[in-house]
């Protein structure tokens, strides 16, 4: 059995998220433009060219360090590399040089076929990255830009983003030969080139004038990489909260000092403008929404709540922030949906943040149940490869927002419910290596977050002594196996870091067990690593180095 991921990759290296609602309207701008390439057997499988593999970190290098923005993990495969190797070559005049097509015969298109035929796959590439040709199509100016950009294929100029293929062709079964009517380009590799040698016109040439792929890569790939994608529910985020990521309280102090009664849970801000243009969009969806006759009084009040909400959180500008019975059973019935939109999370995140009124029981329940509709989504989305990761990204930022009422934590964690923090926990630790950079921070913040609360809680009850649960065990090795991912940005190997000195500060009730466990299972070496490699100049890096060299000096 073989692993079977998807990487998916922005050819704009960020500037769709940018530009493109200027282009294409705000209402159909992209956030990347998608390409994807499946992951198996050690090689990376795309269509540029023809059918390629290579090297994954070899076709990155080769294509300006680009480097994904997701990796989805598919599942496992009974195929061997033969067959899918040959299914590839039964394929390979499908997926030509001459075949490629923009917007409908594409490498996201190769990519879906390849998984769902050609490895058995049950899931192929999430629909919201097939839909992206549509959604221009769809623009305003899709009926100037998809002729223009359909007529430089036909004129000669390949729009494929990899036509200069760095990998083998699996056209030529792996070697230079090829066949003679016209279908795939003979390559020859000189001197680390490629050159086309094809005796027939060909539709492209080795070096193709995508207009996405040789914009030259951001400074810093983590900012290409941290953004937003298209929304699978059609709930097309506004620009104002495109690619923010939660703006926190960044410590001030180094490790140890902070920990003695100055660090505070990680939250992000309220954001008036940004609540106001969801509860818009959810208004919206709400009116346009079908509903039989009987569920008609309960479309109205979910509007008049919705629109009290704007008024009172919004329009008024108050200063304490309360809901009414109404208000907070309308979150909770949106939140309940079986697919909730992302306006919903949106909302869900600031009411967390700032609602005051819970002395209001009623209120104050409905809050509990919204905490737990997104708890069930993040569960149920770890296994969901078609979940949009928009949507996700603001549920994780709603859930820690909820840390802060910490009682709403001790209702989600008590009795039956306790499955459930592992559960979270193991959904955070999945995103920390291969997701995007924007759902990396929020699980680091929510990992964050939950040692702080566990650690808090077990204070209050004065639980000081006894091993670490099964669950903290999980957080504390997650997060350090992912700490030194290299597209992992700075701020999130931060709130990395502090998990282990949280843990082992003084007043930490699991100091000594957790100190003798990250001794036991070497991790000293992590830390040696990390005071290496945050030997810089940023005021985050220095933090980091600071922290790293008190947990060696201690667990040395």
């Amino acid at each position: 059995m073989a692993r079977v991921e998807l990487a998916i990759y922005d050819l704009s290296m960020g500037l769709a998220r940018s530009m493109s609602a200027s282009i294409l309207g705000p209402e159909h701008a992209l956030d990347i433009i998608p390409h994807s390439g499946i992951l198996v057997y050690g090689r990376e499988y795309y269509f540029g060219g023809g059918i390629q593999n290579e090297d994954p970190m070899a076709f990155r290098r080769s294509h300006g360090n680009i480097q994904p923005v997701q990796t989805l993990m598919i599942g496992t495969t009974s195929k061997s590399r033969h067959e899918f190797d040959g299914w590839c070559r039964q394929n390979a005049q499908r997926f030509s040089a001459l075949t490629y097509n923009l917007f409908n015969h594409n490498c996201n298109n190769f990519a879906h076929e390849a998984l769902i035929h050609g490895l058995g796959m049950s899931t192929g590439v999430p629909q919201w990255v097939l839909d992206v040709p549509d959604k221009v199509r769809r623009s305003p100016m899709g009926s100037l830009i998809v002729p223009m950009l359909e007529g430089m294929q036909m004129s000669g100029a390949s729009v494929d983003p990899f036509g200069g293929g760095g990998g083998n062709n699996m056209m030529d079964n792996n070697t230079t030969t090829n066949n003679n009517n016209g279908i795939g380009r003979q390559q020859e590799r000189q001197n680390g080139s490629i050159t086309s040698n094809a005796g027939s016109s060909s539709a492209g040439t080795d070096m193709g004038v995508n207009p996405w792929a040789h914009i030259p890569a951001a400074s810093n790939t983590d900012t290409a990489a941290n953004t937003v994608k298209n929304n699978s529910n059609n709930d097309n985020v506004s620009e104002s909260h495109k690619n923010k990521k939660p703006k926190v309280k960044v410590v001030e102090n180094k490790l140890m000092k902070v920990t003695k009664g100055n660090m505070k849970y990680c939250l992000s801000p309220y954001d008036g403008n940004g609540m106001g243009v969801a509860i818009d969009k959810l208004l919206a969806i709400v009116k346009n929404s079908s509903m039989s006759s009987t569920n008609e009084e309960i479309k109205q009040q979910q509007i008049l709540s919705l629109q009290n909400l704007k008024q009172r959180w919004v329009i008024d500008k108050p200063a304490t922030y309360e809901l009414n019975d109404g208000m907070a059973s309308t979150l909770r019935s949106l939140l309940d949906q079986r697919s909730p939109s992302i306006y919903s999370f949106i909302i869900a995140r600031h009411v967390f943040r700032n609602v005051t009124n819970l002395n209001d029981k009623s209120i104050a329940s409905n809050l509990r149940s919204c905490l737990s509709s997104c708890a069930k989504f993040l569960i149920s989305a770890t296994t969901d490869c078609s979940c949009n990761p928009a949507v996700r990204g603001i549920a994780w930022m709603a859930m820690n927002n909820a840390f802060a009422f910490p009682s709403f934590y001790d209702d989600l964690f008590a009795g039956d419910q306790q499955n459930q923090q592992q559960t979270l926990v193991d959904s955070a630790i999945t995103l920390l290596t291969g997701a995007r950079s924007d759902l990396k921070h929020c699980a680091s913040l929510f990992l964050f977050n939950c040692c702080f609360y566990t650690i808090a809680s077990t204070k209050k009850n004065r639980n000081r002594v006894g091993k670490m649960a099964d669950f903290m065990v999980s957080l504390l090795c997650g997060v350090l196996e992912a700490i030194e991912e290299e597209s992992c940005e700075q701020a999130s190997v931060l709130y990395r870091i502090l998990v282990p000195a949280l843990l082992i500060e003084s007043s930490s009730p699991f100091r000594e067990i957790c100190t003798e466990l990250l001794v036991e299972l070497g991790y000293i070496d992590i830390f040696k690593t990390l005071i290496t490699k945050s030997n810089g100049q940023t005021i985050t890096q220095q933090k980091i180095n600071s922290i790293a060299q008190e947990i060696a000096a201690i667990i040395s």
